[in-house]
């Protein structure tokens, strides 16, 4: 009886031991119970991780994953400054050429270039100028369908070399006639030749390090005898490199 009664109050005992959360025993992360000391496995919900040592939450714990390493999301920060490349105003470093200034025939003038379609370092010679007839001979050679230049203008061929030095990530450019403007001497920009222009042809796709030679063709007012040549201006008129569009 007395065997039964101990077995009994033994029983009741580890009960209790078994009921009571092992977090109330002690705030060090181990329990006494009988001497024995146990560890506490603190489960901390900003770690995700699987191992079975004791962990206390660190400072930081909300900002940082420690199992990944990886940020949580307060932490990845947008730079307003980065929110929209196409928002951006390319930066245009040119070389000691402008309207009013424009580098000479034979002259070459670096440009370097960051937008939205890639940065890039550009070396570029305008090599000749042919206007009146002689480059309306060139253009009706090049294509029966090129058609006279309207009354009060003629037209003017430029041949361009265009020598892509340096862009970013591996990437291509591509350069077109229409990436130079023409503008008169007195200021006003001029439509692009919507012509076939003679061999050889500007219009090609570069990697870094290629170059391109070829011309580009627009309509000038006959009187118009100094106009230049623009290209890599910003949206505004201002910067880019600017190359006399006639001989002197």
């Amino acid at each position: 009886m007395l065997f039964k009664k101990a077995l009994a109050a033994l029983t009741i005992t580890g009960m209790v031991l078994t009921m009571v959360p092992l977090s109330a025993f002690a705030d060090d992360g181990e329990t006494t119970v009988d001497g024995i000391e146990t560890p506490v496995v603190v489960v901390d919900d900003s770690l995700t991780t699987t191992d079975t040592d004791t962990y206390a939450p660190s400072e930081d714990a909300e900002s940082t994953d420690e199992s990944s390493g990886a940020p949580v999301l307060e932490d990845i920060a947008t730079d307003a400054d980065d929110t929209a490349l196409v928002d951006e105003i390319p930066v245009i470093n040119s070389i000691e050429s402008s309207r009013l200034n424009p580098a000479p025939l034979n002259s070459t003038q670096e440009i370097s270039v960051q937008d939205f379609f890639g940065n890039y370092t550009a070396q570029i010679t305008v090599n000749q100028i042919i206007r009146g007839n002689d480059a309306w001979a060139m253009i009706k050679k090049a294509n029966m369908f090129n058609r006279a230049p309207k009354d009060g203008y003629e037209y003017i061929l430029a041949k361009i070399n265009f020598n892509l030095v340096d862009i970013a990530d591996g990437k291509t450019l591509d350069v077109s006639p229409m990436n130079f403007n023409l503008i008169s001497s007195d200021g006003k920009e001029y439509d692009y030749a919507s012509v076939v222009v003679p061999d050889p042809k500007l219009r090609t796709s570069l990697y870094g390090g290629a170059s391109n030679e070829g011309w580009a063709a627009y309509q000038v007012r006959v009187d118009d005898a100094t106009p230049t040549l623009a290209y890599g201006r910003k949206y505004d008129g201002t910067g880019g490199i600017w190359f006399k569009a006639y001989n002197d």
